[in-house]
């Protein structure tokens, strides 16, 4: 079986749902479409051709990880970083955009 985008996971169970007749009320139809609609919206928040990689140690180090993934060829086009804290230790994470 074919790998499948998380975008279009609900609507496959959308599907599967409609052939086994549980689909039937027309309220559910217009629920599961507005369900739809709202997680295709949170689901893919990523950008087309940028990488996005966090370190424990520094700034440096997560702009480097970050650079790592992007291809042999690909120019930089801007760099975003940011520093956020969880319990007590500070993260840091650099997303880079390109183009190729």
């Amino acid at each position: 079986m074919a790998a499948i985008s998380p975008g279009f996971a609900p609507l496959l169970i959308y599907f599967q749902l409609q052939q086994r007749n549980f689909m039937s009320s027309p309220f559910l139809q217009k629920f599961f479409i507005g369900f739809i609609a709202l997680i295709s919206c949170q689901v893919s928040p990523c950008l087309a051709n940028s990488v996005t990689a966090e370190s424990i140690w520094n700034q440096a180090n997560a702009e480097e990880r970050a650079r790592s993934q992007i291809p042999a060829n690909a120019t930089v086009t801007s760099t975003n970083c940011e520093s956020f804290q969880v319990r007590n230790d500070l993260r840091y994470r650099c997303t880079l955009e390109y183009n190729q």
